[in-house]
């Protein structure tokens, strides 16, 4: 059959006159034999390579197809197609055909890049590998692919992007190859006149040597700028760079961004732009003193990039004389061990702050000093030596205004030992210190969100999410406000509220990604944002919140609220193993008072998970929008462990059986005796308004938590106690939900 097509026969004119119509005649029938028992896809790769007679027999194909079960594919790229007058044409004619379609793929996005990688690797792919193939290879197949095996060579840059690329370069003249490397030099977008500056050419040179390299595909126009069409493009070009070419090139950039407007130096991307280039052309003086500015002028919108600024300040710190003697070397040092905490890890921030006491004392005293590195030690789990930092910070503390600071982080101490009392004391002091927040935002926000999460321990919601609501509206700087959104999402979903508290986290880890502050909260929000999806019926998102966690060095109390959330999806999809081995997890952390009762609250998950044939599973709960589930982060018993005692945990006052049956019988007062397993607190937290006494509320807590451990989750109980409502809102719900009093939810734990 094949001799029958391809033997001699006359031949057949195609559209464009071509003698080639014997052949495109024969390839048809191919197509359409082959059809016949089956749709068929017949692909064109690579169109904007292709020679005049495959655009001719693609053309041909594509107009002749009628009712054949065939599916052509031609596929090319946009920007060498652009560049190609006759190729864009023939494109423009065949989107004009009723059956073609023009589609225009865009690269891999993150969860498919990360996919890609572990499958080339064989294994979960690394966040850091994921992260680098997505920023260096943009999404590309191919470059990602390749980047993953420079990887596992130890390679900087694929060995074969490199040679293809520099044969690229080997065809432009030297004028275009210097243009060239200046574009990678400056690392970024290049304007015209940017580029005209630094070369030292003529506009009309420039000009020239600009449109070959556009010529030949290396660099395109973008928003009236040039960028390399691939970053890689760029790294391969700066890699072919000699030595003294880079040291002129960065010069060159550096004097010109030195010119600059004084005001625009103090935006965190261009005085950091001047440091880096002041480096690279080896101007240590120059540079020191850029990366000190670069700090100072990112700290407040971009945290992480200021460490790495002051990580390279202290480095050059030594061999630069004369302009580190105007600089304070212990400020500086605190000022990167408060940045570390929060971006590169609390280990770090220890070390710096302990260099910082050799270098000197505090800025703002050695009260203040002892307290902050306390809280570096807590965050590592080392919680006896944060003891004894702790209590030489209040040992020296005094009451003038600059010591608002130091009570406001003890009053955060207290409240992460499980110490109401003495933290809201604390936040107190710093109040009669701090009557508004413009007088110390830092101290100020910091007491407020303390205050927010006491006052929803206690029972008032409202207040609570108020007080921290002011917090992230005081919050001075990036760091601040991810603390103070942090404990705002808390606030919120023990208020029931866990729409917004899904907002508000998701928002936060975005802005976490931007300011580099990701490894320090990121875990956590992702964790509440879990949580209140959970709570939702949301479970399907549950995952994708989930897939980039845990980063490497989250803090301990991120990995806790981690494995809580896995825990509380595992329990109620029934997956009791999953929920266990994530309750192990849990318990193999250090435990503080703060982390125990997110350990606690995540206890009756357990419980829940170990009963799976009393509920459906695998179905989220009927009633959920409406009856949000509720677990008080603050209300289970915490422990006692302090720098002001270490008695150890307390123990839980017991009631008698008869006392009980009594607070059962309050829980809604319309089931009876179907409310078998409700809370003691229905009565004591009918309200909206804070409660009178807080050691009675304590004591309620305590009782609560002992019985929600064990209650026995039977279709018989009641069922706004399965779903955990805020208990504050409970007589309203019942009030305004009849139904919910008459039936019990028929899904979900």
């Amino acid at each position: 059959m094949l001799h029958d097509w391809f033997a001699p026969r006359s031949a057949v004119p195609a559209l464009d006159g071509s003698l080639h119509g014997g052949l495109f005649v024969a390839v048809l029938e191919l197509f359409s034999h082959l059809a016949v028992d089956g749709a068929v896809i017949v692909g064109f790769e690579d169109l904007h390579w292709a020679d005049t007679v495959t655009w001719d027999l693609f053309d041909y194909v594509a107009r002749n197809l009628i009712d054949e079960e065939v599916v052509l594919v031609g596929t090319y790229r946009a920007n060498e197609v652009a560049v190609r007058p006759q190729q864009r044409g023939r494109l423009a004619e065949l989107t004009r055909l009723p059956a073609a379609h023009r589609m225009h793929l865009e690269g891999l996005d993150r969860d498919e890049i990360a996919q890609r990688v572990a499958t080339l690797l064989g294994t979960p792919a690394p966040t850091g590998l994921v992260d680098q193939a997505a920023a260096r290879g943009r999404g590309n197949p191919f470059f990602t692919g390749e980047l993953v095996a420079a990887h596992l060579s130890g390679e900087t840059i694929p060995l074969v992007l490199s040679d293809l690329i520099s044969a690229e370069i080997a065809d432009l003249d030297d004028r275009a190859r210097f243009v060239l490397g200046a574009v990678a030099a400056i690392g970024r977008e290049t304007t015209h006149e940017l580029l005209v500056a630094i070369v030292g050419l003529s506009e009309h040179e420039v000009e020239a040597a600009v449109r070959s390299v556009i010529d030949a595909r290396l660099l395109v126009v973008s928003n009236d700028a040039y960028r390399f069409r691939h970053p890689l493009l760029g790294e391969v070009v700066y890699a072919d760079l000699l030595p003294p070419q880079r040291a002129r090139l960065h010069r060159s950039i550096a004097a010109t961004l030195a010119q600059q407007p004084a005001a625009a130096l103090l935006r965190a991307d261009r005085a950091g732009e001047l440091a880096f280039h002041l480096d690279r052309a080896c101007d240590f003086d120059g540079a020191f003193s850029a990366f000190l500015a670069a700090a100072d002028a990112a700290e407040m919108v971009a945290p992480a990039a200021a460490f790495g600024h002051l990580e390279r300040a202290f480095e050059l710190w030594d061999a630069v004389g004369a302009s580190a003697s105007a600089a304070n070397r212990s400020d500086r040092l605190w000022q990167a061990a408060e940045i570390a905490t929060s971006t590169v890890g609390n280990e770090r921030a220890v070390q710096l702050a302990r260099a910082a006491f050799d270098s000197g004392l505090p800025p703002l005293g050695a009260a203040w000093g002892h307290e902050r590195l306390g809280r570096y030690l807590w965050f590592t789990g080392r919680f006896e030596e944060s003891r004894g930092e702790f209590a030489l910070a209040a040992a020296l503390s005094t009451d003038g205004h600059e010591a608002a600071a130091v009570f406001a982080g003890l009053g955060q101490a207290e409240l992460m030992a499980g110490n109401d009392a003495a933290a809201e004391l604390w936040c107190t002091k710093v109040f009669e210190l701090v009557r508004a927040p413009e007088g110390d935002p830092l101290a100020w926000a910091m007491a407020r969100r303390v205050l927010g999460i006491i006052r929803s321990s206690q029972g008032d919601p409202a207040g609570a999410v108020e007080l921290c609501r002011t917090a992230v509206a005081a919050a001075a700087n990036a760091q601040a406000r991810a603390l103070a959104t942090l404990y705002l999402c808390v606030a919120l979903s023990d208020a029931g509220e866990y729409q917004e508290a899904l907002n508000v986290a998701l928002d936060a880890v975005a802005e976490g990604e931007l300011t580099g502050l990701d490894r320090g909260f990121g875990c956590y929000l992702d964790s509440l944002a879990a949580e209140a999806l959970i709570r939702l019926g949301r479970w399907s998102e549950v995952a994708g919140v989930l897939a980039r966690q845990p980063l490497a060095d989250t803090l301990p109390v991120g990995l806790l609220r981690l494995a809580r959330a896995r825990a509380m999806l595992a329990a109620r999809r029934g997956e009791t193993e999953q929920a266990l081995g994530q309750l192990a997890v849990a318990h193999g952390l250090p435990v503080d008072g703060w982390r125990q009762t997110v350990r606690n609250a995540a206890t009756p998950q357990r419980r829940n998970a170990a009963t799976p044939q009393r509920r459906n599973a695998t179905t989220p709960q009927r009633h959920n929008a409406t009856t949000p589930q509720r677990h008080n982060a603050t209300t289970p018993q915490r422990q006692t462990c302090t720098w002001r005692s270490a008695t150890g945990p307390k123990r839980r006052p017991q009631r008698s059986k008869a006392g009980r049956r009594t607070a059962r019988r309050r829980c809604c007062g319309r089931h009876g005796s179907r409310c078998s397993g409700s809370s003691p607190r229905s009565n004591e937290h009918s309200t909206n308004a804070p409660v009178a006494n807080p050691s009675t509320s304590q004591q309620h807590r305590a009782d609560f938590n002992s019985e929600s451990t064990t209650f026995d989750p039977s279709p018989a109980v009641c069922p706004v106690v399965l779903s955990s409502i805020p208990l504050h809102t409970l007589p309203t719900l019942l009030r305004a939900s009849p139904d919910l009093t008459s039936r019990t939810p028929r899904h979900g734990p």
